[in-house]
């Protein structure tokens, strides 16, 4: 059965650190859309979280920041080293369960 492009829109609630909870609407291919500058890239394979963590950073201006949430081993080394090419400030890098999860200062 085949579902209109709408119904691919999942709606989902992420707890926050402290207590709160944020919803999210999450678009197919990997982007979140919110808010709070959240890049959703889970289940997405190299190259694809680097080319769409890179194209999200152009549309930002200086000083935004941008959580990236990435399951691919190799984001752990291509990531660092796409802010280090483009100028970008890595704020932090770290593994929640398992997803790889970096902060990034445009």
């Amino acid at each position: 059965m085949l579902h209109s492009p709408i119904f691919a829109l999942l709606l989902r609630k992420v707890p926050l650190a402290q207590q709160q909870t944020q919803w999210h609407i999450q678009v197919p291919g990997g982007t979140l859309v919110d808010d709070s500058n959240i890049l959703d890239l889970r289940g997405l394979n190299c190259p694809l979280p680097v080319m769409k963590t890179r194209k999200h950073l152009k549309r930002m201006a200086k000083g935004d920041q941008l959580v990236v949430k990435a399951t691919d081993p190799m984001s752990a080394i291509d990531i660092p080293h796409m802010c280090q090419e483009d100028g970008h400030v890595l704020i932090e890098s770290k593994m929640v369960g398992d997803v790889r999860q970096f902060k990034i200062e445009c």
